[in-house]
């Protein structure tokens, strides 16, 4: 019984820090912009349109999320939704200009 307690501590401990590094990824942007245009100018409008597609990826997420867990499963369904984002932000550095992902074209 108490290794079993344990367990669930451990996993409460998990997905709490899961869900304030996922709050911490939410407030980078606004706290790099000053760094970033140092390599890419980015204007106001730039940083807008940067700021939008985030929240509206994160809206669609939060939307598709919780029917990915219904259908995989919540240790399958965690999983993916961490490595996805992990990958994402792995390619963040790829970025050459601040239009270079499709969504930010005009």
């Amino acid at each position: 019984m108490a290794q079993t307690s344990r367990l669930r501590w451990k996993i409460a401990l998990l997905l709490s820090l899961a869900v304030a590094i996922s709050y911490l990824d939410r407030q980078t942007l606004p706290v790099a912009i000053a760094a970033i245009t140092r390599d890419i100018p980015a204007s106001n409008t730039d940083f807008s349109r940067l700021q939008a597609a985030f929240l509206l990826a994160y809206a669609l997420m939060y939307a598709g999320g919780g029917r990915l867990l219904d259908a995989l499963g919540t240790r399958r369904g965690f999983m993916l939704i961490v490595v996805g984002r992990s990958l994402a932000c792995a390619m963040h550095p790829l970025a050459a200009t601040s239009r270079s992902s499709r969504c930010l074209r005009s």
